[in-house]
């Protein structure tokens, strides 16, 4: 009971130094400071003997080192013990927070925390402690997962006002060249100015990633405080409820927006486009299959499929091929109702490979397939569908990279069909 009554004593003073964090983070401009601020704030937790935070290498996967206080020894052993047994592995792949024993006989708890940002992990955050929170008082579990994810965005938010800091080098940098040369590099420095022009197009929906994934965790977080008593905060749930999904459909939007800019942009950069082309996948019927019942579980609709594929080895890049499965089985499922068929058919024919993807919900005619491009949604007010249209679009631009073919057809109330073609690997043929 005593231990109990610590630990919300200690929530009440964390809570307190996270509003104060927040009110200071606008004047923390270097990441260094910034993790000092969080580790300062994980020592007021109670019986707390270090909090270590690794950072996530996206080229090589590997776990680094980058901040702990306070310095301790203990600290490889207890991640070389947490990595043998499987718990890193497991965190990084469930993106979920977790609780475990690093010292069985001196009952010491290491907490893991997923350091999650709009673009994935960044890290993880490592917390011993001589008390398993989560026994006594699992609000405070939750408010140190959301922290983590809040000071995670903070420090990808430090790293691209840094890259854009540079940006801003470069150009001041092209306008002297400019002054100096002007006749000489204008064709060079227009291009350039283009370039600088896309990277900060990019650069900017961060400034939208941030709060999104603030209010999706903070409305999860309320939802979960709430859910205690259920009839007295029905309204309020509800209300929550609203706001996380509503948030979800807001970031997938945002999603779809970059992927598509970043298509354009690809588009125009010869020696990326040259790269991307010339990348293949030997076999590609193990990711149909994967996507499209991993969109059927999460609707419900089972049942509702009928597969018939054959392999190949093709030539598109791996991420592309994934997107337009996706975004094509979305659109089935969107415009079709639970117990409608979906029929997934691949096919070859000579030296393309084909996809059919055909549904018998709502269906489409002539009329709309013609205006099939960014923004444009069919019969949303008919069918209420939440969307952009960017789905197909997508879909379109991603086979126009890597010469492609695209076609739709249906009827209205009737079906709705899509066959894309993609070209076989030609050694792949012998």
């Amino acid at each position: 009971m005593k231990t109990k009554q610590h630990i919300s004593e200690n929530f009440i003073q964390f809570f307190n130094a996270i509003a104060l964090f927040q009110q200071n983070k606008p004047g923390i401009k270097h990441v260094k400071k910034l993790l000092e601020s969080v580790s300062n704030i994980f020592m007021l937790l109670p019986k707390i003997e270090y909090a270590a935070i690794y950072s996530l290498k996206t080229k090589s996967f590997l776990l680094e080192r980058y901040f702990t206080e306070p310095i301790s020894n203990k600290i490889k052993n207890d991640f070389d013990n947490l990595t043998s047994k499987g718990h890193i592995s497991k965190v990084l792949q469930t993106e979920e927070i977790l609780t475990t024993f690093s010292d069985d006989e001196k009952n010491e708890n290491i907490i893991i925390v997923p350091m999650l940002t709009y673009d994935g992990i960044i890290g993880l955050l490592l917390l011993s402690t001589k008390i398993n929170y989560s026994v006594y008082d699992s609000r405070l579990i939750d408010l140190i997962n959301l922290f983590t994810s809040y000071f995670s965005s903070a420090i990808s938010e430090l790293i691209v006002l840094e890259r854009e800091a540079k940006l801003n080098s470069l150009f001041d940098q092209m306008l002297a060249s400019r002054t100096l040369k002007i006749q000489h590099k204008q064709t060079i420095l227009g291009n350039k100015l283009n370039l600088m022009t896309s990277n900060l197009l990019m650069a900017l929906p961060h400034e939208i990633r941030t709060p999104i994934n603030q209010i999706l965790g903070i409305s999860n977080f309320l939802k979960n405080y709430f859910s205690e008593d259920v009839v007295k905060n029905a309204d309020t749930l509800d209300m929550l409820s609203d706001i996380s999904v509503a948030t979800s459909r807001l970031r997938r939007l945002l999603e779809n927006y970059l992927f598509y800019a970043n298509l354009v942009i690809l588009a125009n950069d010869i020696n990326e486009l040259t790269i991307k082309q010339g990348k293949t996948m030997e076999t590609c019927e193990p990711f149909i299959y994967e996507t499209v019942f991993n969109f059927a579980h999460v609707n419900e609709r089972q049942d509702d499929i009928q597969l018939d594929l054959v392999d190949a080895h093709i030539c598109i890049d791996e991420m592309y091929f994934i997107k337009i499965i996706e975004e094509l089985m979305d659109n089935a499922i969107k415009f079709s109702h639970k117990g409608d068929k979906i029929i997934v058919n691949s096919f070859t024919i000579r030296d393309k490979y084909y996809i059919m993807i055909k549904d018998y919900g709502i269906g489409i005619d002539d009329n709309q397939i013609e205006y099939i491009g960014p923004y444009v949604q069919f019969e949303r007010n008919l069918n209420e569908q939440q969307g952009s249209g960017f789905g197909l679009s997508i879909v379109a631009k991603i086979l126009d990279i890597f010469h492609g073919d695209f076609k739709i057809t249906g009827k209205k109330d009737e079906y709705a069909e899509v066959i894309i073609g993609i070209n076989i690997f030609k050694e792949a043929q012998f």
